[in-house]
């Protein structure tokens, strides 16, 4: 339960949510919308890393800095 709350007060996207809300920067329907493409990017990825090949073992390392 402690967690739960916690997790509801200090939520980085809820707290920006709410400024957006308080300072009339946004309305809900604007975050809706926004959200849901956000939303809609994140499962493209998704599909489209399932669908992708794994890389070759001889890329593992590429653009890794050391």
């Amino acid at each position: 339960e402690e967690e739960k709350e916690w997790k509801k007060s200090n939520d980085p996207i809820e707290r920006f949510k709410t400024v957006l809300f308080e300072n009339g920067i946004i309305t809900e329907d604007e975050f809706v919308e926004l959200n849901d493409k956000a939303i809609k990017q994140i499962q493209d990825a998704v599909v489209f890393a399932e669908n992708s090949e794994s890389p070759s073992l001889d890329s593992l390392m590429t653009d890794i800095y050391v």
